[in-house]
């Protein structure tokens, strides 16, 4: 084996356990009954500085909320943004909400939309949602309800029941796919299960419309 290149991977395996450690260590911090967040930022930011994408999402969220500190949107949006481009869904995410509402940048549609759907393209399922709304809204890109209805619907699929609940509605009124009443039911339905007192009551509405037949009006739990 050339030594070069040995040596190059025995360095990398240094710095990850290194960085892991580091990491642990601000956790600990943050989470233990002596909490101490500038020892956690002190400990999050050694791992940052030499790549570690968790530490770098600590950071930003530690900076976004304000967690023991002063809020400061532009630190949170320098670490959130070398954190997804670490590859880090849920930072990702967070810079397309950082765009979207304009915390520590200007507003920015296109750019919500772009790290909304990188988080997306990867399954993270609110990310899934709000390219959903995006679409619905034509904020970023052009309106478009059927590409709309995709996006809910995956994350919809997930379990989501704030998509589950639009999904049903999309079906109800016909926006971006065809109506279909017993469609709206079914996920009236899945969202009425986890709680949803919207759909409950958009199930109720179907059934007083006489929107649904009596075998599926027969399956309804509200």
């Amino acid at each position: 084996m050339n030594i070069i290149y040995y040596l190059k991977e025995q360095i990398n395996e240094l710095s990850k356990k290194l960085n892991e450690s580091n990491f642990e260590s601000g956790m600990l911090w943050m989470n233990s009954n002596s909490r101490c967040i500038e020892n956690a930022i002190k400990f999050f930011t050694i791992a940052a500085n030499n790549g570690c994408g968790k530490s770098q999402f600590q950071l930003g969220s530690i900076y976004m909320k304000g967690d023991g500190i002063e809020k400061n949107y532009l630190k949170a949006y320098e670490w959130f943004l070398k954190a997804a481009n670490n590859g880090n869904l849920s930072a990702q995410f967070n810079l397309g909400c950082i765009y979207y509402n304009g915390l520590g940048v200007t507003i920015d549609y296109f750019e919500s939309i772009k790290w909304y759907k990188m988080a997306a393209d990867q399954g993270y399922v609110n990310a899934q949602h709000n390219v959903g709304s995006m679409y619905a809204l034509g904020y970023g890109v052009n309106q478009n309800f059927s590409e709309a209805f995709k996006w809910y619907r995956k994350a919809a699929d997930q379990g989501l029941v704030r998509s589950q609940l639009i999904i049903g509605k999309m079906y109800e009124i016909g926006t971006g796919v065809s109506q279909d009443y017993s469609e709206a039911n079914k996920w009236y339905q899945m969202a009425a299960d986890q709680g949803h007192n919207i759909a409950k009551n958009n199930l109720k509405r179907l059934i007083d419309n006489d929107y649904i037949g009596n075998k599926v009006r027969k399956r309804i739990k509200i």
